[in-house]
């Protein structure tokens, strides 16, 4: 079978506009209305099912390969609130389907189409079509009149009294629809005046969802009434829908399909928690998870995937994707300015802009408190390479009012001594707060090592023997010296290097 006919939509009129027979009540006799439709199904001009109730047709599972000529019928029956029937004016009616395309070995599903039609009547009673554009499709009076149009293999008929179309628009007198009044009584009950017929097959479609509203009306009482259905479509029997097969990759015409191969679900654009939902409901796993940069998708969404969408695959089987890490860094960057935080702070927002921590040194600052940025350098706003460094200056705090500071008097840098000599060491202090901590190192020469005196006088000295234990000859020597006073302040005093003959 071929992919042709794929759905028939049909409003049949029975030529009665105006309501009941009986004689009318005054307006306002306080009739309200609830919905009694129904649904039956036929197979060309026979009835194979009862009358059943609209609500058991919300959404139904159409099974095995139907006959061409298979017919749902949807009948409005507004039923009165004093028990009897009203008629049933249809306004507007609407029908969503997808169709099978491709080939049989290769069915894909087919885009979403949709039909709907706006019906009005003229005071003769004549209904007029048309189309959700306006255009007026058929005009149907009383009398035997058809009207078709053919629309992607779908043809839609109208046909007067209880007549429906089959295979070809031509319309046929429908045993057990209406012969005797009981029996119109089953299906149509009083004065039903429009039915929605849906030719369809499950060869050849998806889905179909329907919807109509349509005009109770009785005794000069009207009120507008909405129903509305859907129907899936199951040719091989197996409990999944033709639409579920094709998506999850298995055969919706093979009814032994042991449903061990899936379709790959699209991952581009998704977070990764996304693709993992997206991948369980389709029976597979997420794989290896690759961060990259790219520009294709934001910061942590997938760029991309393997396998595609839409590969076939077995059941279970891995996907990997690739993560987007945003667009990839300049070789450039430029210089944040980072004055003002504390050192911790300025490292971190140098590395977000991919730079480094260069040299930090310390000064005095009178207002900024100490562990403060006070400079950089490059300076902000500089463009430099990827992975500079950026040299800070921190804050000490204000400096105090009388910093220590001192001097050395002698010996002088340079000077040459006698072994045996007994050399004056000595300092001028100014400013800072005593005790004076002193200390002294010889680094080299005859007497090497740490000379360490605590003093309050300002003008420390000592006095050091320089008689030398050398071999013979000169020997240079060199010192250095420190003094601290009671707050912690230190300074170096002194660095000189003198001779011992």
């Amino acid at each position: 079978m071929g992919l042709v006919l794929a759905l028939s939509v049909g409003l049949i009129l029975t030529g009665c506009p105006s309501g009941g027979g009986n004689t009318p009540d005054p307006p306002g006799s306080g009739l309200t209305f609830t919905d009694d439709s129904q649904m039956r199904v036929s197979v060309g001009p026979n009835l194979n099912e009862s009358a059943r109730s609209i609500e058991d047709f919300q959404r139904i599972l159409i099974q095995g390969d139907t006959a061409d000529d298979t017919s749902f019928w949807v009948v409005p029956r507004p039923k009165a609130s004093d028990g009897r029937y009203g008629s049933a004016r249809v306004s507007y009616f609407r029908v969503e389907y997808k169709r099978i395309i491709g080939t049989h070995d290769n069915p894909q599903i087919g885009p979403t189409i949709v039909d709907e039609y706006f019906v009005t009547y003229r005071t003769d009673g004549q209904a007029i079509v048309r189309d959700g554009h306006g255009n007026e499709l058929a005009a149907i009076a009383v009398g035997l009149v058809q009207w078709s149009i053919l629309r992607e293999l779908v043809q839609t008929v109208f046909c007067f009294e209880w007549n429906f179309w089959v295979g070809m628009p031509w319309c046929i007198n429908v045993p057990g629809f209406k012969t005797t009044d009981s029996e119109e009584e089953v299906v149509k009950a009083a004065d039903t005046d429009y039915w929605l017929q849906l030719i369809v097959s499950t060869y050849e479609m998806c889905s179909v969802t329907w919807s109509m509203k349509y005009v109770a009306g009785l005794d000069n009482v009207e009120e507008t009434e909405f129903i509305s259905g859907h129907l899936d479509m199951d040719w091989d029997s197996d409990g999944l829908t033709n639409c579920e097969e094709i998506e999850n990759g298995t055969d919706p015409y093979d009814p032994n399909d042991p449903g061990q191969t899936r379709k790959v679900p699209g991952l581009i654009g998704k977070t990764v928690s996304e693709a993992q939902a997206a991948l369980a409901g389709r029976d597979l796993v997420l794989g290896e998870v690759k961060y990259e940069y790219s520009s294709a998708q934001p910061k942590d969404r997938i760029f991309d995937q393997d396998p595609n969408k839409g590969t076939t695959v077995p059941k279970g089987s891995a996907v990997d994707v690739w993560v987007s890490k945003g667009p990839e860094p300049p070789n450039t960057t430029t210089v944040p300015n980072v004055i003002g935080q504390t050192l911790a702070q300025a490292g971190v927002t140098l590395a977000d802009a991919s730079l480094q921590t260069g040299t930090v040194s310390e000064a005095y600052h009178p207002t900024v408190p100490a562990g403060t940025v006070v400079g950089q350098s490059p300076i902000p706003g500089s463009v430099v390479p990827v992975a500079s460094s950026v040299n800070l200056t921190v804050s000490k705090g204000p400096e105090p009012v009388n910093p220590l500071s001192a001097s050395f008097t002698s010996p002088l840098d340079g000077a040459s001594f006698q072994s045996g000599d007994l050399v004056k060491f000595q300092m001028n202090i100014v400013n800072g707060v005593p005790p004076f901590t002193v200390r002294i190192l010889v680094e080299t020469g005859p007497v090497p090592g740490w000379l360490e005196i605590e003093t309050m006088s300002r003008t420390p000295y000592w006095n050091m023997n320089l008689n030398s234990t050398a071999e013979p000859g000169p020997s240079n020597a060199q010192a250095h010296g420190w003094v601290k006073d009671s707050l912690g302040e230190e300074t170096p005093v002194f660095s000189v290097s003198y001779t011992v003959h």
